[in-house]
């Protein structure tokens, strides 16, 4: 099967658990949970055979989401049982799932065909954000944990910024160049930072809201990069 999505945590300050949406396949489809060290286990099949595009982990709250074509399933107990709301109006894959890390309960979904929903309700509800002209998927959402207005979305080739809370999209790309926008991670440490990763040009980095990129590549040269991660403790 393929594997579309995975979620990594920490809980309780020692256990670490992993958390995977898998399959394309009758044989596969399914939501598996491991907690190391330990082996992995199926915490439900029973998706209608859907694939699980996206998985989220809203940590304050031990709340797990997977999102399919056609539903968004929330499990309080780390996967043991689910609730399931209706995916957004429009038939569009789920692409990306966020969880707001400064307004609790609050949900973003990217989509296949370039449209980004926010959910105020853990899924109950949805609002349409933004919808680009040209039908591209959104491969990443990165929302700001300082400044809880700013959001970054790349899609295509390109970066875009709202500090408003969604109301309103900007395209910022000076700088990139032509490859695949892949992964967004924004740096907590200082205003404006955002991480890109990009295929094949590597990673670009911006300090001022995404308005300028520049390439980030010392040690590493150009290269496709598909994902980024902050390092919790040495900032």
């Amino acid at each position: 099967g393929q594997i579309p999505t995975v979620h990594l945590t920490v809980q309780d300050g020692e256990t670490v658990r992993l958390y995977l949406g898998l399959g394309d396949r009758s044989d596969s489809v399914g939501f598996y949970s491991q907690s190391f060290p330990g082996t992995w286990t199926l915490m439900r099949s029973d998706f209608g055979r859907e694939m699980i595009r996206a998985v989220a982990f809203e940590p304050d709250a031990g709340i797990v989401y997977a999102a399919t074509d056609q539903a968004v399933y929330r499990s309080a107990d780390h996967g043991l049982t689910w609730k399931s709301h209706a995916c957004p109006p429009g038939g569009s894959a789920p692409t990306v799932l966020e969880i707001h890390p400064r307004r609790p309960g609050e949900l973003w979904m990217g989509t296949s065909t370039g449209e980004v929903y926010i959910s105020p309700d853990r899924g109950k509800t949805w609002q349409l954000s933004q919808r680009l002209s040209l039908e591209r998927a959104v491969n990443s959402i990165a929302l700001d944990p300082v400044e809880p207005d700013i959001a970054y979305m790349a899609a295509g080739a390109s970066v875009y910024v709202t500090k408003d809370g969604g109301e309103t999209w900007d395209r910022q790309s000076m700088g990139l160049g032509s490859g695949f926008a892949v992964s967004l991670l924004v740096d907590p440490a200082m205003r404006g930072g955002v991480f890109l990763a990009s295929n094949p040009d590597g990673v670009y980095r911006s300090e001022n809201y995404g308005r300028i990129w520049f390439p980030f590549l010392e040690g590493m040269g150009r290269m496709g990069v598909n994902s980024l991660a902050l390092d919790p403790v040495d900032k």
